[in-house]
């Protein structure tokens, strides 16, 4: 699939559990190939990234995101054909362990599968005066665009202010890569 959307597609848009090492060893790779193919130029393509974020100013506003991100990423990591991302970062079995919560309909367990070392690779964990150049560091040469997965949830009393943050992480993303 990443082969051909890197022969005719305009952007390859990833899966949210598309870790900067998932990108570098399968995305990447194989968008060249494609576009190789196509004869085209790998560069008129770009890679459009969900990035996971737990973000916040204090502990609690990030723990009230690892949370969030738990849930999130046992709920993808239940998906048989996702099984191999997570194998590949290292953490081989997860989704095997996911799944067998899951069939006994156990959504706390699934998500206690998620380890912070599962965190520390699929999500990017920050202050807000620090995310932009966190998410610069991590993906920058990876993706060439990136959305802000989880941006429009968390608790109804603070998603005003959490928007405003996030545009301000955008412009200074884009004064970081200009």
């Amino acid at each position: 699939m990443l082969r051909m959307a890197g022969e005719v597609a305009d952007d390859v848009h990833v899966h949210p559990i598309g870790e900067p090492g998932y990108l570098a060893r399968h995305v990447l790779p194989n968008v060249a190939i494609g576009a190789e193919l196509g004869e085209r130029n790998v560069d008129d393509l770009s890679i459009i990234v969900p990035v996971n974020l737990i973000v916040g100013d204090s502990e609690a506003e990030r723990a009230g995101d690892r949370e969030l991100m738990r849930g999130i990423l046992s709920f993808y990591g239940s998906t048989p054909n996702y099984a191999f991302i997570w194998d590949d970062a290292g953490f081989e079995g997860t989704t095997a362990r996911i799944r067998e919560h899951q069939k006994a309909g156990d959504l706390a367990a699934m998500a206690a599968q998620i380890t912070h070392d599962h965190l520390a690779t699929f999500c990017t964990e920050a202050t807000w005066d620090g995310l932009a150049r966190a998410l610069v560091d991590k993906y920058q040469g990876l993706a060439g665009r990136i959305e802000f997965y989880n941006a429009a949830m968390g608790h109804p009393d603070t998603l005003h202010q959490r928007h405003e943050n996030f545009g301000v992480v955008a412009r200074q993303i884009r004064s970081l890569t200009e």
